[in-house]
């Protein structure tokens, strides 16, 4: 898409697949990492975030319509949807290396009207998302995210790490035959533009495996027992933003039948 000349102009004509969304064909279930502007510098592959560490794709390249698994490799995976953005640079100083580069740059521009950032293209399966949303620097700034059933509030004064409520949202997510998640973004205070660093998919190949470990066991019982206690969102086995017995029949199930 031909964008008019501006002082972004090469960035935003970059930037064009998150006005007009992208198509691709179906992708391996599995985990991506994804910054959305490069100005800070792009996280290297030793970076986990609060996901796993591996590859991260730049958003403004050519990486968002053929997005690279942690791996490296292409997925066919794509970005789209209609959050018309413009690029940001905040310098923070409490930021340095990998987290400068995730947190100090990102995209601005959803204002009061909640606009979608779709990652296309997925397998079936069900996701852990999490959503980035910081302005450096500006404590004052906050940034609304929707996923599935839930809402998160991000922003806020960032004091050395990464915390849930403040650098990031976090979000579980069922994906069906359309093979997409879609992230609404808007400004968390009205009259403000909300903020959006980058994003995590983490891909959960067995939810009976609460702690990831590969094993199946009472970890794994009394880790999901907490979370559902607390409503935490990778409790809602049904997907339906309610905690009740389908929820814990439904895990009972997983885990008597054990991971592939």
């Amino acid at each position: 898409m031909e964008l008019a000349d501006s002082p972004w102009e090469t960035d935003m004509k970059s930037l064009g697949w998150f006005i007009i969304g992208l198509c691709a064909g179906a992708a391996g279930a599995q985990s991506l990492n994804i910054d959305l502007a490069p100005q800070a510098g792009i996280p290297s592959a030793s970076y986990a975030g609060m996901g796993l560490p591996g590859v991260w794709n730049d958003a403004t390249g050519a990486d968002a319509g053929n997005l690279r698994g942690l791996d490296g490799l292409g997925t066919g995976a794509s970005l789209g949807g209609t959050f018309s953005i413009f690029p940001f640079m905040l310098d923070d100083p409490g930021t340095s290396g990998d987290v400068a580069a995730l947190l100090d740059d990102g995209a601005w521009g959803a204002g009061d009207v909640l606009l979608h950032l779709s990652v296309n293209g997925l397998d079936a399966g069900v996701y852990d998302v999490y959503v980035y949303g910081l302005a450096g620097g500006m404590p004052q700034e906050r940034t609304l995210f929707e996923v599935g059933n839930g809402y998160g509030l991000t922003g806020g004064a960032y004091g050395g790490t990464l915390v849930e409520g403040l650098t990031h949202a976090h979000f579980t997510v069922q994906v069906g035959a359309s093979g997409i998640i879609s992230i609404g973004i808007a400004g968390g205070i009205w009259g403000q533009s909300g903020y959006f660093n980058g994003l995590q998919l983490v891909f959960d190949p067995c939810l009976a495996d609460s702690n990831r470990d590969g094993v199946l066991n009472f970890f794994d019982v009394q880790l999901f027992l907490s979370r559902f206690a607390a409503q935490d969102p990778r409790a809602d086995l049904t997907f339906d933003g309610v905690y009740n017995f389908p929820d814990v029949q439904r895990f009972l199930g997983l885990f008597s039948a054990g991971c592939p």
